[in-house]
């Protein structure tokens, strides 16, 4: 049997919850599928997991030598099924920290083929095995371009807040979407290495005028942060370097202009918040903000390769912005008045 679909899950020093993700992907109702396990240099178990799974004669593993981060192992993923299944017609970036209901896949599908304008999707990602908690139903964007994700914490799916796209914990692209928005073959951004890459991904998926999906009957537990732990210095810097990546990148000038206070009170409010409650995350992030602004112009031969190839007008980036108050005490108040009048 020819597979239809093609997961990538990405696992490091993540045996059991990898266990727990293949143990659901073998319970899938729909059975038209390859698997590639990319180990990022794991050292622990998780190559005897692979190796005496039950979903064996559907998976293929394949394993760095180190950590090579969440960008480069994906695309390595892809790359692979791509060339071992050539036709492929969708493939599933899927965390080893998420567990997919049994109909998931199917319903994913179903929803697809019926709407080929959509580019890529998600379901209902859960937060606690009850079910009544979400972890996502996909990322939106703050005025200061900060990535937050819907409904996370909550019992509603908060569908009113405008979502720039999926989660990437375990997101369903269409093949012609990755052959579309992928730069020099790769779907993600390698010098990204981790944190932010999705967000990248998706707005050139915006700017190439793909439109995007939540299916709520998908439905997935995703536990979220696990192997990279919740909060920790390296992840810290790279988010902040990433998100300065993200706008010299990928976000029209034009707007930036227009932004540009809602910016740099979005990130004062950061770092006033973390000077005052946690000193070695504050220069974390400081570091992350500085390295991220001196090696931008790293990014402007993709910056310019995007805008020769957007689809959408450059106004239309406003559109995706969600308006927030970020939590200021009253040095960043004072600022921010006078700022915005």
């Amino acid at each position: 049997m020819i597979p239809k679909v093609g997961f990538v899950v990405l696992s490091w020093n993540g045996a059991k919850l990898l266990k727990n993700c293949l143990d659901a992907l073998y319970e899938q109702s729909e059975k038209s599928f390859h698997v590639v396990v990319v180990d990022n240099g794991s050292n622990d178990n998780t190559n005897d997991i692979v190796k005496t799974h039950q979903l064996v004669s559907q998976l293929t593993y394949f394993r760095n030598e180190k950590n090579l981060g969440y960008a480069k192992a994906n695309n390595q993923g892809i790359k692979l099924l791509l060339e071992n299944h050539p036709k492929l017609q969708y493939i599933v970036l899927l965390n080893n920290d998420a567990e997919l209901s049994p109909n998931w896949l199917k319903t994913m599908l179903g929803y697809m083929r019926t709407h080929k304008d959509v580019g890529l999707a998600q379901g209902s990602n859960y937060s606690t095995g009850a079910m009544d908690t979400y972890d996502s139903t996909g990322i939106y964007l703050e005025e200061g371009f900060i990535p937050r994700q819907r409904a996370s914490g909550k019992t509603t799916k908060d569908l009113e807040i405008t979502s720039v796209g999926p989660n990437a914990a375990a997101v369903i692209l269409r093949r012609t979407l990755i052959d579309d928005i992928s730069y020099k073959g790769n779907l993600l951004d390698d010098r990204f290495f981790a944190y932010v890459e999705d967000v990248d991904m998706l707005l050139r998926a915006f700017s190439r005028g793909w439109k995007h999906a939540f299916v709520a009957k998908a439905t997935a537990i995703h536990i979220g942060s696990v192997t990279g732990e919740r909060v920790s210095t390296k992840k810290m810097y790279w988010g902040t370097r990433n998100l300065i990546w993200l706008l010299t990148k990928n976000v029209p000038i034009i707007v930036l202009r227009k932004k540009f206070k809602k910016i740099a009170v979005s990130h004062l409010a950061n770092m006033q918040f973390l000077y005052r409650s946690n000193k070695t995350l504050f220069w974390a992030y400081m570091r992350g903000f500085v390295v991220g602004i001196v090696l931008s112009p790293l990014m402007y031969r993709k910056r310019s390769y995007i805008s020769k190839h957007r689809a959408v007008e450059k106004e239309t980036y406003l559109q995706i912005l969600t308006p927030s108050a970020p939590p200021l005490n009253n040095p960043i108040k004072a600022l921010r008045r006078k700022l915005h009048g």
